[in-house]
């Protein structure tokens, strides 16, 4: 029969807007009268990568419809096998044999005594012009395509045809489309009814020619550019494959090893952001190992054995000098390494796999049947290595990119020099290989089942003795490597149409369970599939212990952040974020504090943490050892807008957009405080002289360029850091190698700092107990300041003011000690302590000053306040009077406008809202009722514009503010310091994904329920609105004016301040007691052991 020819088209877009259309003539070069099955091959789906398209990304072909191609000659791309694998060939084949019972050391043995076969050319037939790719199809279907362009899919009451693809393993360095025969598969599909499938395989560039990286690649050519063949190879598929019968919405690709590996690629591929082109997956042994320090920067080596000096000479270069430069290179890779693979390159492959998908960013649209053989290790291993040390030189060789700590971990910990079998390995060669399977493959096996879990299948190939790619010959029908076991091939087989065709896998006639919990997978033996059986793979363990060690992200994705053109209107950047993770089970957040905190040699510190209302908070952040210190007041520094001067020294960075990269908002910056006399600056109007009792900073920032922070969501703590950019300055890092090992540095001795057990409790003085606390002005005072604001609001100068009173409480509590009881008693949305050297700010504030968060700058206003019920009933009773007291919804109605007003002053009014108006909030003490108010700056205000407007909160001042706050200073008459104030961040600005800048974060509290300790006083400060209520009740219910009696009384005033205060006072006095009895018992005992 003459195989007939078709006419192939095929439109793609890649990289850019740039459309190529080609068509090719095809016939097709075998058919089998048996399996009654076409083979087309050598598909041309690129142009030839040669010239000036060596080392680039694939473009597709020109149009040539000059001649009818039957794809008689090899194509097959270059590539080489390293020494020690090819060593292997032989015992592989020996012990392959059924009647051979593997033997551990006789393995080891052969393996150390194997020679490279001679006269082995993998070369042979090998052309640069390789990107071809051959369908496999049988007869009826091909019929049914001559009827119907659009193919099968198409007529909805016609068979499903689907399409299997398959990308072939080698290490990317090894291994071509040829040579695996998909008869046996194509014979099950056509066993089912209607059924029936389509068999595509491919070719990519390998070795240097595909996966060359280093900097003038990254310049002038592209990284990873093997993979993106395949891509191409896939879009080619989706776009053609109806002309041969196949359904583009029915394509299932399959990859074994490196193809396996391939596969995770496209499935996380730009972060997980971009969907793969084919509906199913099936990855077997997917292997990527880890990308090592070499791979990231071969160019050099290649160049040196090519004998040329840059990537302009070696596209000069001949073909065959570059296929036997690419073979010997590849030849020469130490034991268990290949010298190229993929690696991280910041567009398609933007992180490591593994972590990608550990961490959710992988195409989950996508089901999977995944699969690896119970001896993955096999061969990789090195027979030489013969004690520790050996074993921790094979790890560093092999795995370079392992830090020492790493590398520590690895040797001391997951896999000691313990031989007694227990741990899966007898002797330094089986240690080798349990490392390696775990580590390149069955992490990826195991977090692929799971990630996948409800949608995928797995299976374990353990026909002895289950060899890595042993499984090769039970997935094809090899005439040169018939399978043993003719039984579990049939197995493998059917599992793997069935899954193709229908999209569950079968085992004889019952389904495999799907993966879940239970990691359940079905077993494949030499007597065909067994029972469905619970996974004996687990990474948890290396992948956690991995992942807590690396630094991410890696060098070379920063150096490609670095490297890219700045194309945006703003700074370049100057600092990359990295961090290592932990976890966060054994480590609390006062913990993670103390003992950071004695670890620095510095006095000034802090610690944030959150519980949102009856929830806690999703972070806390904890930082010691700050940069710099900016104060402002007098004997700190100048007598001025604090603001301006933060603003500089945090424009003097810009954050790197890294892309995928999930922080918290805070990764650096300013933390401190602005202290309510700041106003003065702000308002000027407000100005007056005051006493200065407390003499503290009116402001105080804190610069960190390093933080600790926890995630509560996800359980884990970030050590996170900056790389600084080299800039050429003098006190500039020399090189970003030097600016990355400096900020790893710092990330390991703070993690190392985090998991020591050990922990430096604050030493405790003696407590003295019956200390009280005195009123800066006493009764009489407060409630004359009372009297004097109700002739104020009567006169109708004000509408509201809030006048404080601070007292001083002698305490010989440690001031960490209050807060340790204080977020006990008083958990808050913003608990804070922070240590300013001579002093410390201990609070637990309920309300939001201000803070931007998506675009909008947002405020809280928090006005009307009940105690918690006793019971849910009670509870509820009091939050619906809150509700609907007219008393205090008027007041907050206020504060609400007041709220409006301030970010009308900086927002566009168009976008200023109430997002939620008297809304209960509940508290562990209270309930509030609270609203938000928010805005988009406008394009000239920044958030220090937004935050003087806000400053101080209605709910401290007054309405109208800035004639309330005069009033405020003239009868008070002492600078506030702190209270009333605001604390919190302001981090540092960044780019987006475009390069245009994007403001750093703010979040800044109102300083209430604050205390400020110094030389062994608490001072507390506190105050009650006087307001005008009922002339807002008149108009809101009445529309008219009228007259107004003012009734309030100023002794109840008085003793509001003190209600207020008595959290806040109980908190000193409840500690002062509990630690006045630990130290009487610890007395006690010593007294006894005397």
């Amino acid at each position: 029969m003459r195989p007939p020819g078709l006419r192939a088209s095929r439109h793609i877009t890649l990289r850019g807007p740039e459309l190529t259309a080609f068509q090719e003539r095809h016939q097709a070069l075998t058919y089998n009268d048996t399996t009654q099955v076409y083979k087309f091959q050598n598909i041309r789906y690129a142009q030839p990568p040669v010239g000036e398209l060596r080392f680039r990304a694939p473009k597709a072909p020109r149009r040539d419809r000059g001649r009818v191609r039957s794809g008689s000659e090899t194509r097959m791309c270059p590539q080489g096998a390293p020494a020690w694998q090819a060593k292997a060939y032989g015992p592989i084949a020996k012990y392959s044999n059924p009647n051979i019972e593997f033997d551990l050391k006789g393995w080891e043995q052969d393996i150390l005594n194997s020679k490279v076969p001679s006269g082995d050319d993998q070369n042979k037939g090998a052309d640069e012009d390789c990107l071809f790719l051959d369908v496999h199809v049988s007869k009826s279907v091909l019929q049914k395509a001559g009827r119907s362009a659009k193919g099968a899919p198409v007529l909805v009451w016609s068979p499903r045809i689907l399409t299997r693809l398959k990308i072939h393993g080698g290490g990317y360095v090894l291994g071509s489309k040829n040579g695996h025969d998909p008869s046996g598969l194509l014979k099950h599909a056509r066993e089912q009814p209607d059924e029936d499938m389509i068999f595509v395989a491919l070719n990519y560039r390998l070795g240097a020619l595909g996966f060359l990286a280093g900097p003038e690649v990254s310049r002038d050519g592209t990284v990873n550019a093997g993979i993106l063949d395949q891509r191409m190879a896939l879009e080619w598929v989706q776009e053609n494959i109806h002309l041969f019968g196949g359904s583009k919405d029915h394509v299932t690709v399959m990859g074994e090893s490196a193809g396996g590996g391939s596969i995770l690629l496209h499935l996380t591929a730009r972060g997980g952001n971009l969907s793969a082109p084919f509906q199913q997956a099936i990855p077997q042994s997917p292997a990527i190992a880890p990308v090592s320090k070499g791979s990231e920067n071969n160019e050099g080596s290649f160049f040196r054995y090519l004998n040329v000096s840059s990537i302009k000479e070696a596209r000069e270069a001949c073909s065959k000098d570059v296929i036997a430069a690419n073979a010997a290179h590849i030849g020469s890779a130490p034991t268990t390494t290949y010298i190229f693979g993929p690696v991280v390159d910041g567009d398609y492959v933007r992180e490591n796999p593994a972590r990608a998908v550990k961490e959710g960013r992988i195409d989950k649209s996508v089901p999977l049947l995944t699969g690896h053989n119970l001896f993955e290790g096999s061969f990789f291993f090195d027979p030489l290595v013969k004690t520790n040390e050996d074993f921790r030189m094979w790890l560093q060789r092999s795995m370079n990119v392992l830090t020492p700590k790493a590398i520590d971990h690895l040797a001391n910990t997951l896999y000691p020099e313990e031989f007694d079998g227990s741990l899966g390995y007898v002797d330094q060669g089986s240690r080798q290989m349990r490392l390696w399977s775990e580590a390149v493959i069955d992490c990826h096996f195991d977090m692929l089942g799971q990630a996948n879990q409800g949608k995928g299948y797995a299976y374990e190939f353990s026909v002895p003795p289950a060899f890595h790619i042993q499984d090769l010959t039970y997935t094809f029908n090899n005439p040169s490597s018939p399978a043993r076991f003719p039984a579990a091939q049939d197995a493998l087989q059917r599992a793997i149409v069935s899954f193709v065709q229908g999209g569950v896998p079968m085992a004889g006639q019952q389904p495999f369970p799907r993966v879940g919990r239970d990691r359940l997978l079905v077993n494949i033996t030499s007597g065909g599939a067994g029972r469905p059986v619970a996974s004996t793979v687990n990474a948890t363990s290396w992948t956690d212990s991995m992942a807590q060690r690396a630094l991410h992200p890696s060098l070379d994705t920063v150096r490609s952040i670095v490297d890219r053109p700045h194309a945006g209107p703003g700074k370049k950047p100057t600092l990359v974020p990295v961090y290592r993770q932990i976890s966060s089970d054994l480590i609390t957040p006062s913990a993670a504090y103390l003992k950071i905190s004695a670890h620095s040699s510095s006095d000034y510190s802090f610690l944030f943490e959150s519980a949102a209302t009856e929830q806690v908070g999703r972070y806390s952040f904890v930082g010691a050892g700050p940069r710099k210190i900016l104060a402002t007041g007098p004997g700190y520094g100048p007598e001025t807008d604090p603001l301006p001067a933060l603003e500089e020294e945090l424009a003097r960075h810009v954050v790197a957009h890294v892309p995928d990269l999930q922080l918290p908002p805070l990764t650096g910056g300013a933390i401190g405080y602005v202290g309510y006399d700041c106003v003065r600056y702000f308002e000027p109007k407000t100005a007056r002289p005051m006493k200065d009792v407390l003499k503290i900073p009116e402001s105080l920032f804190m610069l960190f360029d390093t933080i600790v922070a926890f995630d509560r969501f996800f359980g884990v703590i970030k050590v996170i850091s900056y790389v600084n950019v080299p800039d050429g300055s003098t006190d500039s890092p020399k090189t970003l190698d030097e600016a990355y090992e400096k900020a790893r540095a710092t990330v390991d001795e703070l993690v190392e700092v985090l998991n020591s057990p050990d922990i430096e409790i604050p030493k405790q003085d003696p407590i003295v107990l019956g200390q009280e606390a005195k009123s800066n002005i006493g009764r009489e005072g407060y409630e004359a300041h009372v009297t004097k604001l109700k002739e104020h609001i009567v006169r109708g100068d004000i509408f509201q003011a809030v006048p404080s009173q601070r007292f001083a409480r002698p305490t010989s509590l440690h001031p960490f000690n209050i807060y340790r009881h204080l977020r006990t008693v008083n958990p808050s949305p913003y608990l804070f302590y922070v240590n300013c050297k001579d002093f410390q700010i201990v609070g637990a504030s309920p309300e939001l000053l201000v803070k931007s968060e998506a675009g909008r700058v947002i405020t809280h206003p928090i006005a009307g306040t009940v105690k918690r019920g006793k019971t849910p009933e009670e509870d509820q009773r009091l939050a619906d009077e809150l509700s609907s007291s007219l008393k205090d919804r008027a007041e907050h109605v206020m504060l609400v406008d007041l709220a409006r007003n301030d970010i009308n002053r900086v927002g566009d009014p168009f976008t200023v809202r109430v997002d939620r108006l008297m809304v209960v909030e509940k508290f562990s003490h209270v309930q509030h009722l609270v609203s938000q108010v928010s805005g988009v700056l406008r394009p000239d205000k920044t958030r220090f514009d937004a935050f003087r407007s806000v400053f101080p909160a209605g709910t401290v001042s007054g309405a109208p503010k800035v004639r309330a706050m005069e009033l405020i200073a003239e009868l008070e008459k002492e600078k506030r310091g702190i209270y009333a104030g605001a604390v919190g961040y302001f981090g540092y600005g960044s780019e987006d994904e475009h390069g245009n800048p994007v403001e750093g974060a703010m979040d800044t509290c109102i300083a209430l329920r604050t205390m400020m300790t110094k030389d062994g006083v608490a001072y507390l400060q506190a105050g009650e609105s006087q307001t005008f209520p009922w002339k807002y009740r008149y108009l809101l219910t009445f529309g008219n004016r009228g007259g107004i009696v003012f009734d309030s009384d100023e002794y109840d005033e008085w003793q509001e301040t003190i209600n207020k205060l008595g959290a806040n006072m109980q908190c000193i006095k409840s500690a002062e007691e509990l630690y006045h009895q630990q130290q009487q018992q610890e007395a006690a005992k010593a007294g006894q052991k005397s």
